[in-house]
């Protein structure tokens, strides 16, 4: 089936309407009893009941085979279409089937013609069991080129609106999650490495003097400050932390990386040489116009770890 056929079945409607609605019924009582044989057919074989299971697929593929010729009696399509006739390619190729896909079925029938199916599982070899799989193949085929026939315009009619739909709806679902997974947030964010409890990056940019970024015990690591869009950096300013329930934890050693369309621009490494329980902001000049990303890193730490009170810029 084309791509085309596929979304408008606008060949399988004009099959569909050549139908009277007995012959639409007996034809759809046939491939549904068939297709219903399949997928028994698959559940022995999964079930390891081999022997049966091929030979309820080639049932299947029977009944598949016995509704050709009451679509071409609903159809008007050529008579006379037997197994390997030119009659009989016509009507699969008329219903969309590859000559890849008619050879592989008139091989199936071939193949059922001169073997013997196996009567017990332990009669059941490697072979039988690529013969199960072609039979299931060729009646998923028959299948698939003469159910239009069995389906109302109406029902056609539905498919169609339903593939359409869905294939938009998935197009969109994809275009929106490739936005949101490639945009970067609107405002400020903050994203730590790693944090304690609930001490997260993001308060380190939350303009809360008395808040914390903390790393846990003996632990190093960076929070990652994204602006969008990106501002103008004159100054940076840093605020260190000291975890004003305990006085145990400050930034000693620090590295800052300022981004400029995604590349680092400027790289600043500082130290807040001593422990403070009451900490001072400390100024670096940047001078930079666009800037969209910062990312402050943890070299050392005071006592036991890291904490960091807040990072801003002007």
């Amino acid at each position: 089936m084309s791509l085309k056929e596929y979304f408008l079945l606008s060949n399988a409607q004009a099959t569909a309407k050549r139908v009277p609605e007995d012959a639409r019924t007996a034809l759809a009582r046939t491939l549904g009893v068939a297709k219903g044989r399949a997928e028994a057919a698959e559940r022995l074989w999964s079930n390891g009941h081999t022997a049966e299971g091929l030979r309820l697929a080639v049932d299947a593929l029977g009944l598949a085979k016995e509704a050709l010729p009451a679509f071409t009696d609903a159809t008007g399509a050529a008579r006379g279409a037997e197994p390997g006739t030119a009659a009989y390619r016509g009507v699969l190729g008329d219903r969309g089937l590859s000559k890849r896909r008619i050879d592989a079925l008139l091989d199936v029938e071939k193949s059922l013609a001169e073997r013997a199916l196996p009567m017990l599982d332990e009669d059941v070899e490697s072979a039988d069991g690529e013969l199960f799989h072609q039979v299931l193949g060729a009646a998923a085929a028959l299948d698939g080129a003469l159910s239009p026939a069995a389906s109302t315009p109406s029902t056609l009619a539905w498919t169609r609106n339903w593939r359409i739909g869905l294939t938009i709806f998935v197009a969109v679902g994809v275009c929106v999650a490739a936005y949101v997974l490639t945009r970067r947030p609107e405002g400020v964010n903050a994203v730590a490495s790693d944090f304690t409890n609930v001490y997260d990056g993001s308060l380190a940019i939350d303009g809360d003097e008395a808040t914390e970024w903390q790393l846990p015990d003996r632990t190093l690591g960076h929070v990652v400050v994204t602006i969008e869009p990106p501002v103008r950096v004159d100054t940076l300013r840093l605020l260190n932390g000291h975890n004003r329930h305990y006085n145990d934890r400050a930034v000693r050693a620090y590295r800052v990386e300022l981004f400029s369309d995604d590349e680092v621009a400027q790289t600043i490494d500082g130290e807040f040489s001593t422990f403070e329980e009451h900490p001072e902001w400390v100024e670096h000049e940047v001078g930079l116009a666009e800037v969209d990303r910062i990312r402050f890193s943890v070299r050392s730490y005071h006592r036991i770890g890291a904490a960091l009170a807040e990072i801003q810029w002007q």
